[in-house]
């Protein structure tokens, strides 16, 4: 696009035309989604083959929810069979006795914020869907993480950028091309290790290499301290009509 000549200007504004500033604020978005995708089944494949996860969880977040209602949910660590069968509902963390609202709130923040076997998208034994599903979680992921830091990395680059080149007319020049590449460098520099950090500090991954850490011990004792017993759900048998 860039060194295709054609009739419409390239500057750094206005949107109308082919800005520099529309394609960078672009480049955020669709890179770190791109980025999310690639780097966590990277990250993963590499704790399958030798790497090891971080000792803990990371970021520290085990005290969010792990699921966005008690009764259990498809987004969350149990589906609601499986919390009526056990008898009591899962545990809240810090949203316990909160509204639903601020439950899946704090449970969005965690999901977001973590890596866990939703990215691992090449696992073994799962069906062509659940691949799709995984693709499209870490793709959220990537997106929820663009949103996040877009107010940092587009405006900042915007005041390095537009000084410089505000009135020049960049048709067939190297200009856009070099600011776009040096952009997407310094994006996917920021980006990659702190997406790294969320696949090698995943709660699913700490737990396979370190299963006898005594922070799973801590949890469960919590856990048990602050779950009310539910009734279990029991089958009825139907009556028969003499």
């Amino acid at each position: 696009m860039y060194r295709t000549p054609g009739p419409r200007p390239i500057r750094v504004w206005p949107f109308q035309d082919n800005t520099i500033a529309g394609d960078m604020g672009v480049t955020v978005i669709i890179q770190q989604i791109v980025t999310y995708v690639i780097t966590s089944t990277l990250c993963n494949w590499d704790l399958r083959h030798g790497t090891k996860s971080l000792t803990r969880p990371w970021p520290p977040m085990m005290h969010f929810p792990s699921t966005c209602r008690p009764e259990g949910s498809w987004l969350g660590v149990k589906m609601p069979a499986d919390v009526a069968q056990r008898g009591r509902p899962l545990y809240m963390g810090n949203a316990e006795d909160k509204s639903r609202f601020v439950q899946f709130c704090l449970w969005f923040l965690r999901a977001m914020s973590t890596g866990s076997e939703r990215n691992v998208i090449f696992a073994r034994h799962i069906t062509f869907r659940q691949r799709i599903e995984r693709l499209l979680w870490s793709a959220l992921q990537g997106l929820w993480w663009a949103v996040i830091t877009f107010w940092w990395f587009w405006p900042i680059s915007i005041a390095i950028v537009a000084p410089i080149f505000e009135h020049q007319d960049m048709r067939g020049g190297w200009a856009p091309p070099l600011i776009k590449l040096v952009y997407g460098g310094v994006l996917g520099l920021l980006t990659n290790p702190l997406i790294a950090l969320f696949q090698v500090g995943a709660e699913s991954q700490v737990r396979h290499f370190y299963p006898d850490h005594a922070l799973w011990k801590e949890q469960q004792e919590q856990e048990e301290l602050s779950l009310p017993t539910l009734p279990v759900q029991t089958a009825t048998s139907a009556t028969v009509k003499e």
